[in-house]
């Protein structure tokens, strides 16, 4: 492929979001073209919150949907980075704070609630509780959804989180699938959709990015819960907090692969 001129923002050593600097492309990342393309089944106008900024690349892209956008973020110098150094917007209000906090504390409700919420390698895990995971679906309109990132594990030890994830989820009685982005497990993400009604009809999606063909190949991804081993996993409560023991492998294996793959081509010059 062709090298692309990127900026990455880095933090404890790990990359979080990798942009393109002179091209047309937002974001340069599979997940990061299929997350827009979930939240595109919505019509322009629609209420979206986003958790999580870091370089500000999913809030461009469903910016192109014409949304209503609400942006969270727990820490103030990402935002301030994201200015600097990514394009996001001095005049667009951002929630600087905790989710979950905010979802317990507002009464808005949201066409499409996204968690792109990571610190280095680890997704915060009171969002992803049974109750974490609650006080979002409550913020949902109707027909509204859920969307989570995660790491790209759903087979094996490394799996075991994520499977725990959609054990919980599915023990809540809500529906859910999950979309994989394309690749490996240790170089590809999970987005966890998940609805209290009906799942989103993925080929009614109206996004389109500058120099991006339209994703189109939904059925080659989609993993539906029936094909999820949910014996070998465990429900995840604010009791019992064990989430980031259970993804240690994963993301340590997800950190080196990131590693591999881009440490030369951001740091070698």
């Amino acid at each position: 492929k062709t090298p692309v001129l990127g900026r990455g923002l880095v933090v404890n050593n790990t990359l979080q979001t990798y942009m393109d600097v002179k091209g047309p492309r937002i974001g340069l990342w599979e997940w990061s073209h299929i997350f827009p393309s979930i939240v595109g089944v919505k019509p322009k106008g629609s209420q979206t919150l986003i958790a999580g900024l870091g370089g500000a690349s999913l809030y461009k892209q469903i910016k192109l949907l014409e949304h209503e956008i609400d942006v969270i973020e727990i820490d103030n110098r990402i935002h301030d980075l994201a200015i600097e150094y990514f394009h996001f917007p001095k005049d667009k209000d951002v929630i600087i704070g905790d989710a979950r906090h905010y979802l317990k504390k507002t009464e808005k409700k949201y066409d499409v609630i996204c968690y792109d919420a990571f610190l280095s390698e680890s997704p915060p895990e009171h969002l992803l509780t049974m109750e974490g995971i609650s006080d979002a679906v409550l913020r949902l309109k109707k027909d509204g959804f859920l969307l989570i990132n995660f790491f790209g594990y759903i087979n094996g030890e490394e799996g075991y989180a994520a499977r725990s994830i959609a054990k919980s989820i599915l023990e809540l009685g809500l529906n859910m699938e999950i979309m994989p982005t394309p690749g490996r497990e240790e170089y590809r993400n999970l987005i966890f959709v998940v609805s209290k009604g009906q799942l989103p009809i993925y080929t009614l999606s109206n996004y389109m990015e500058p120099g991006v063909k339209p994703f189109d190949a939904w059925g080659k991804l989609k993993i539906s819960s029936r094909k999820i081993d949910l014996f070998n996993a465990e429900l995840l409560t604010d009791e019992k907090p064990v989430l980031p023991k259970l993804y240690r492998k994963a993301a340590e294996s997800w950190r080196k692969g990131y590693n591999e793959i881009y440490a030369k081509k951001l740091f070698a010059n």
